[in-house]
């Protein structure tokens, strides 16, 4: 099996083995220092059968994208048509523009009975006096001066007067309030005097009311469009750059989560001084009973118990809220020193469309390649309307449900690749004395390890989480089936099985993500860094539950600051830098704006996310590998190794607590070796 270079394992696998010499300490130290050094140690392949099982994947989604599209013939599936899908289809079944005598009235427009015929143009204005027919009904009434024969026909759902419309997936649909132009049809119906019997026709059939806000918001984004994307994705990734920054204050941060935790307890003092005090009132007034007395004096007498052990909390937890804000700042430092992690979300979104471009096209084709049935149903105002749909055979559900699987896989896929390449990164900084030498190149360099070791444990881990969300969206649609059965204890379990669904997915991918920060480490397996991931923390809970707390707390700061702020400057300039009458509405550009900079915020945050967690897997490692003073912690969390137990310092601890001897370690790097002083 190929070998090369780990991320940094310099905490890398298994025993560690003090230096005995002077003469061999600077060798050993040599081994965890510069890239050049870190890059020569083997790492293997991992889980290369799950990489063949996805591509194998990949080819069957292939083969059967050759067939719905017509290049492949086969028995097993039909072949689609996408002008089903994308063109209307007219009350006789062709496709307008695409079927003989329709290729030059490639729209559709909605007659009352929601049927459609195919048209040249949507109209350009309402009009009463002007009908869209069905075919053999088209040169009549065209032809009749009185205008009367238009009225009958649309009374029995044949026609329907022109209303101004817009192109909407090669469909006429309505640019104006359908009510305002029912109202006013009955109105003209009764300036002519014509029995208003075509009056319950007046609605156009396409649906609710539509009004002309859409058209008026994408003319603002069209006017502010060189705005709106500098501001909405420029400025706000300045910001959150700067927001990193703003955190590595010293003494910042620990001010804003101490002040949180000391505001909880005085909260939680206030509120069982004042129902002490309300107990005394009540026990002075002689209006309330004994038992009212009692039961306030009771929940005062917990408010200060709830105080009281709240802050012997505080007191414990102390050191690890003290490691928690090391670790989030050393994020902080890490992100800024590698700011290529921050445009890996770019590739992942680059590396999805271009996965999405052909599996869309395939499920176009499968979507259309349906039989056309038409039903009888009835509409809104009781009167009988032809509607069609599309009926599958049995092999195309089977189908639609591989390609469900299929996208959920890629998906996870594509993000796990990127959990691995920054949690590879961040290993690789940590483990590297000289800071000065890690820079992008250390992104590039861990984006390219992955590639060409670890795509087997990614696709593993993707694979699983996968299985997960395929089985809950079959709980979906078994609810949803299930909703016509009236049993309060089926619809009962059927919501537990989803929340249960949900839970374990959120599981699975709490325990993916772990395992490829473990693989990151020592270049495990999939399995095997999943197993080791829940050692750590189930060995280091506490620190576990303060470093998510504080991390979640910066990174919810960040998701409201940086759009909060970024819609602010951007309605500054809209407002005083921008004419007010080439604008229709300031608020729905301005709403685009923060939609896009929370977008930015929240990618920031999942990168400063899977850093604050690979950080602190790497001082767990750290701290359980390597001996004091030989250790690569710096800054702040190098004062927080202080507080480890003495046993700690061992480095043999980390033979047990990993489960480990150096000839298990082989597969995945060798045994470390401490650095010198």
């Amino acid at each position: 099996m190929e070998k090369a270079a780990p991320a940094a394992t310099a905490a890398g696998a298994a025993a560690a083995v003090p230096p005995t010499t002077a003469a061999t300490a600077e060798p050993q130290k040599l081994v965890h220092e510069g890239w050049s050094d870190i890059r020569e140690k083997p790492r293997g392949c991992t889980d290369v059968l799950f990489v063949l099982i996805l591509l194998c994947t990949w080819f069957a989604m292939s083969i059967i994208g050759l067939i719905v599209t017509g290049c492949i013939k086969s028995p097993t599936l039909p072949v689609g048509n996408p002008y089903r899908l994308l063109n209307s289809v007219d009350y006789t079944n062709r496709i307008c523009g695409f079927n003989d005598g329709l290729t030059t009235l490639p729209y559709g427009y909605y007659l009352p009975d929601q049927t459609s015929v195919c048209v040249a143009s949507c109209p350009a204005a309402t009009d009463y006096t002007k009908f869209v027919c069905k075919y053999d009904l088209q040169s009549k009434v065209d032809g009749d001066k009185t205008k009367l024969l238009g009225f009958y026909y649309l009374a029995r759902s044949q026609c329907m007067y022109f209303v101004k419309s817009t192109l909407a997936l090669n469909r006429c649909v309505p640019a104006v309030d359908t009510g305002v132009v029912a109202k006013a049809f009955i109105q003209q119906l009764n300036l002519t005097g014509i029995n208003a019997t075509a009056a319950s026709r007046a609605v156009y059939p396409s649906g609710p009311a539509s009004t002309n806000y859409v058209s008026n918001f994408w003319e603002d984004v069209l006017v502010l469009i060189q705005v709106i994307a500098p501001l909405g994705l420029g400025l706000a990734t300045v910001l959150s750059f700067g927001y990193l920054y703003f955190l590595r204050i010293p003494g910042l941060l620990f001010v804003l989560v101490w002040t949180i935790l000391i505001t909880i307890e005085v909260v939680f003092i206030l509120l069982s001084v004042l129902l002490f005090v309300l107990s005394t009132q009540w026990a002075k007034d002689g209006l309330h009973t004994h038992n009212e007395i009692v039961t306030m004096q009771t929940f005062a007498s917990l408010g200060f118990a709830v105080s009281f052990l709240y802050f012997c909390t505080l007191l414990w937890i102390e050191k690890f809220v003290r490691l928690a804000l090391s670790v989030v700042k050393e994020a902080c430092r890490t992100v800024a020193s590698m700011p290529l992690l921050v445009l890996l979300p770019v590739l992942q979104v680059v590396g999805m469309t271009l996965f999405l471009i052909p599996w869309f096209i395939y499920m176009i084709y499968l979507a259309s390649s349906g039989t056309t049935v038409f039903t009888q149903g009835t509409n809104a105002l009781g009167q009988p309307y032809t509607y069609r749909k599309l009926v599958y055979t049995q092999n195309t559900q089977y189908t639609f449900i591989f390609m469900l699987f299929v996208w959920f896989w890629t998906a996870q896929f594509v993000v796990a690749v990127g959990q691995c390449t920054i949690a590879l990164a961040c290993v690789g900084r940590y483990f590297t004395r000289d800071k000065s030498k890690v820079g992008n190149g250390t992104v590039l360099w861990a984006l390219g390890t992955v590639f060409r070791y670890h795509l087997g444990t990614v696709a593993c881990g993707s694979l699983i989480i996968a299985v997960a969300q395929l089985i809950r969206r079959f709980a979906t649609y078994l609810q949803k089936y299930l909703r016509s059965v009236d049993n309060q204890l089926i619809q009962c379990l059927m919501c537990c099985v989803q929340c249960l669904m949900c839970c374990c997915e959120n599981v699975i991918k709490f325990i993916s993500k772990n395992a490829y920060i473990q693989t990151a480490l020592f270049g495990y397996p999939f399995c095997k860094g999943a197993r080791s991931a829940l050692g750590v923390l189930t060995r280091n809970v506490l620190r576990v539950a303060s470093v998510n707390m504080v991390g979640e707390f910066v990174l919810l700061m960040g998701k409201v600051l940086v759009p909060t702020a970024t819609t602010f400057i951007a309605y500054l300039i809209v407002a005083y830098g921008i004419p007010s009458n080439s604008i229709n509405y300031i608020v729905a550009p301005l709403v685009l704006v923060w939609l896009l900079a929370f977008f930015v915020a929240s990618w920031f945050s999942e990168v400063v996310g899977m850093t604050i967690d690979t950080i602190l897997f790497c001082f767990v490692a750290d701290e359980e590998m390597f001996p004091v003073g030989q250790r690569f912690a710096e800054n702040a969390l190098a004062d927080a190794l202080a507080d480890v137990p003495p046993e700690k310092h061992n480095p043999k601890v980390a033979v047990t607590a990993h489960d480990e001897t150096p000839s298990a370690a082989a597969g995945g790097g060798p045994a470390p070796v401490p650095a010198g002083k």
